[in-house]
């Protein structure tokens, strides 16, 4: 589960995957097509199970979402973000695109549904502490435990644990893509800006943007088609400036 989108009350989660098609008969989800999933609190093996059903009555289950998935987006139904307690399903790739020897061939899926709170985030929470994270790559580190006990011991995802171990992700980072300037930069782009304005010299969004990436040149920064992304223009406006 790597992408979230919330539009309003409409919430998209991609990346996640179903398992179990060849037990429960279809062998695959067909590919584009809507199915509906639905938390199953009462399931007697898994509390955090996810079912995924091939009609709308929710009778005909086709596939369950993978427990890795599952343990993290029942919260949404536990918590009430869901409305009328259904989720949208569509498969992105065919079954078997990949395998695991627990759970066997794994299908790419996207989630979707409307959301009863109008607050709700872009993103949904870490299941862990960094303290936990942070722990849990000591001990293997250390040769204590194996990356999946030591996974289970701090309750820390198995794939998180093994991207900041490989160093693929660092230890540390924080979600979202890295920023194109440092918070020094920024302050001085806006500072320049208000030394402008209080000097009575007009200095539109244009001007500002092409600062922006004279300054992006000079510092062998490179911006996709050349210019500043409108979010990276608000979080710098957001920027405070030091005195």
């Amino acid at each position: 589960m790597s992408l979230i989108r919330a539009n309003m009350k409409s919430v998209i989660i991609r990346n996640i995957f179903a398992v179990g098609m060849h037990h429960w008969g279809p062998r695959e989800m067909s590919i584009g097509v809507i199915h509906y999933c639905k938390w199953e609190e009462d399931n007697p093996k898994d509390q955090c199970a996810i079912a995924i059903f091939a009609n709308k009555e929710l009778t005909r289950r086709v596939a369950y979402i993978r427990r890795e998935d599952s343990s993290k987006l029942f919260k949404i139904f536990r918590d009430g973000f869901v409305k009328d307690n259904i989720c949208y399903v569509k498969a992105k790739q065919p079954a078997g695109s990949r395998f695991s020897r627990r759970t066997g061939p794994m299908q790419n899926i996207s989630l979707a549904f409307r959301c009863n709170d109008e607050n709700v985030t872009s993103r949904m929470p870490k299941s862990y502490t960094d303290e936990a994270m942070s722990a849990a790559i000591t001990d293997v580190k250390n040769n204590q435990l194996s990356i999946r006990e030591s996974s289970k011991k701090y309750n820390v995802p198995k794939s998180s644990l093994s991207d900041r171990l490989t160093g693929k992700v660092q230890a540390g980072s924080k979600w979202g893509r890295r920023p194109l300037f440092s918070d020094q930069d920024e302050k001085e782009m806006i500072k320049c800006a208000t030394d402008r304005a209080q000097w009575g010299i007009g200095f539109s969004k244009s001007n500002f943007i092409r600062f922006a990436g004279a300054m992006a040149d000079s510092k062998g920064i490179k911006m996709k088609r050349g210019r500043l992304k409108q979010q990276d223009q608000i979080d710098m406006m957001q920027c405070p400036v030091s005195e």
